[in-house]
């Protein structure tokens, strides 16, 4: 049975434009067919299937453009005994990620099987959750990145699919092509490529890196499908590779986490015209302890006790100065964040386009955009900036401009807030109600402090 009930009218809200920063006090948003009909001041009375916003903001939902929706929150491989848990914890993170003002994401490596399900779920209105577009697998090679994160067992991968796809040299390129087609036909919407040459160890353990003649074929039959390419990199010698070759790949996912960017490089990434997400809140999760405690504390429904323990743990390792997590180092965690907040300065300065992504799901708790905002500012964006990035920006980068935008014609994708987040990002992390295609699928019945 589908979730939430249709509303036709939200009124009198103050709705926030975030392309131009605007303010339209005491409006009616009307809405029908799913999309928005009517943004007008204020007249009729509320309606039975309307929603009342007075003293409230309206914005669009929000939408992350790289998540990790179904992970577990945690660093050991799951086993058969493992899977109820798992399962469960999945679906706290796709409600979280809607209760917190998320309406859309875009998950960036999941299980096939897996996530195509979810997504087929969420547009059906069976599940909370956001829409779902996804990339399923990361293509890599064989002990390449995410180096500590090995095949399935093959019990769990035939039936959720694969996560990875391991690209050989020989007769690479027919298996790129045909694993392409393969992924495109699961209804994948981009396909996303690991391109890391070092662990994340103190050691900076080399790891194999997919080659570039055999990435461009990949780039090539993922263009003939239509589906940009996104590539994860955090290292800026990696970038520095890329960006040299003429590939022609449609996104950076991450700011570049080891060193300052150079001007040139900057430029290149510029003149191209390389959108580049964000995912500060993530790799700088260590700085995020406070909230993080607050979080398991207030909020235990998000967890799962397994994945409680994990962060924990976390937290624990930060506040002795022990070992955070397995799988980074403490001088990696710890510093992470410095580069990629001057990273993204260089490249705000220089016009590049910064997409709002949070890259939660496999270290970071989902749903806590707020989070991801702050550091944006802390970074040097300002609240209209980080909005704008998280709405309409968002919105292009996906593919998906009838999103993340209060218009007539548009999605009706609509978050109502207790707060101004234009005054105050953290107002985003007070959400009343949540609206996505004409539906009401959330609404907060706690005061929002």
């Amino acid at each position: 049975m589908p979730l939430g009930r249709k509303i036709s009218l939200i009124k009198s809200v103050s709705a926030i434009n975030p392309e131009s920063g605007e303010i339209f006090e005491n409006y009616d948003i009307g809405i029908d067919k799913g999309r928005i009909s009517a943004l007008e001041p204020s007249q009729t009375t509320v309606e039975p299937e309307g929603l009342d916003g007075t003293g409230l903001f309206a914005i669009p939902g929000l939408i992350d453009s790289h998540v990790h929706s179904l992970g577990f929150l945690d660093e050991d491989i799951p086993g058969i005994l493992d899977l109820r848990w798992m399962f469960r914890q999945q679906t706290r993170n796709l409600a979280a990620y809607l209760r917190s003002g998320v309406t859309t994401i875009r998950d960036m490596g999941s299980a096939l099987k897996l996530i195509r399900n979810k997504s087929q779920k969420s547009a059906q209105l069976k599940i909370e959750a956001p829409r779902i577009l996804y990339a399923g697998p990361l293509f890599t090679v064989p002990k390449g990145y995410p180096y500590y994160l090995p095949h399935l067992p093959f019990f769990l991968e035939w039936f959720s699919g694969p996560v990875r796809i391991d690209l050989k040299d020989i007769n690479g390129e027919r298996q790129a092509e045909t694993q392409v087609d393969k992924v495109v036909a699961a209804g994948a919407s981009c396909i996303k490529v690991g391109y890391q040459s070092e662990k994340y160890d103190e050691a900076h353990t080399e790891i194999p890196i997919i080659k570039l003649p055999l990435l461009a074929e990949l780039v090539k039959r993922a263009h003939k499908h239509g589906r940009p390419v996104a590539i994860h990199h955090t290292l800026r010698k990696d970038l520095e590779t890329l960006l040299a070759s003429d590939i022609p790949f449609d996104s950076l996912e991450h700011l570049t986490t080891d060193e300052d960017l150079s001007n040139a490089d900057v430029m290149n990434i510029g003149q191209r015209g390389i959108p580049v997400s964000t995912t500060l809140s993530t790799y700088g999760i260590t700085h995020h302890v406070d909230e993080l405690e607050s979080l398991i504390h207030q909020e235990p429904e998000r967890f799962e006790k397994k994945a409680s323990r994990f962060f924990q743990r976390m937290c624990e390792g930060v506040r002795s100065d022990g070992i955070p997590m397995q799988t980074m180092s403490k001088e990696y965690l710890k510093t992470a964040l410095k580069f990629m907040s001057a990273n993204l300065r260089k490249l705000r300065s220089a016009g590049v386009q910064i997409v709002f992504a949070t890259d939660t799901g496999i270290m970071s708790p989902p749903g806590c955009p707020s989070w991801e905002l702050q550091d944006m500012m802390r970074a040097g964006m300002n609240p209209l900036e980080t909005l704008k990035a998280a709405t309409s920006i968002a919105a292009d980068a996906i593919g998906m401009p009838d999103l993340g935008r209060l218009e007539v014609g548009k999605i009706a994708d609509i978050v109502v807030l207790q707060g101004n987040p234009l005054e105050n990002v953290e107002a985003v992390g007070k959400v009343v109600a949540v609206i996505r295609d004409g539906v009401l699928i959330h609404e907060s019945h706690k005061k929002v402090e």
